[in-house]
């Protein structure tokens, strides 16, 4: 029982921590024009919580690795968002920055995939590259231009 209190402890203190991070206003000025136009679903396979950095409103709810199904690629997830959104999978756009879990995840269970492209990284010479996303962007912001 004394175990269980502290790791329930440390694991609160941990995301407190974790959650110290500073959100570009660029981030909330892109999720807020999103938001007014589409249902946005967070899915994680970390432990990140989003309303403790202040992008928790932007989101109908989020999906976490574990509670809610396997860890991106498997399909749980991604399958319970569109039950949850009640839309068809090849309606829905994941956007992510990996190209395994996001984009190959994403495509493998027949939704469309958005890849948030790190600097510096192509899909010339990405090492996971094994399904190309529909869309290629290099920053969140320009999502709201194309949807």
């Amino acid at each position: 029982e004394e175990a269980q209190e502290g790791a329930t402890a440390a694991m609160a203190n941990f995301a407190i921590w974790r959650s110290r991070i500073d959100v570009p206003q660029a981030t909330h000025d892109t999720l807020a024009a999103l938001a007014k136009k589409w249902p946005l679903v967070a899915i994680t396979n970390g432990n990140a919580q989003p309303e403790r950095f202040g992008l928790g409103d932007y989101f109908e709810f989020v999906l976490r690795a574990g509670p809610d199904g396997r860890s991106k690629p498997h399909q749980d997830m991604y399958h319970r968002a569109a039950e949850k959104l009640s839309l068809p999978l090849g309606e829905i756009l994941h956007v992510g920055d990996d190209l395994t879990t996001d984009v190959a995840g994403a495509i493998r269970c027949g939704m469309q995939a958005c890849w948030i492209k790190p600097q510096g990284v192509s899909l010339l010479t990405a090492t996971d590259s094994r399904l190309l996303p529909h869309v290629e962007i290099s920053r969140l912001a320009s999502l709201t231009s194309l949807i």
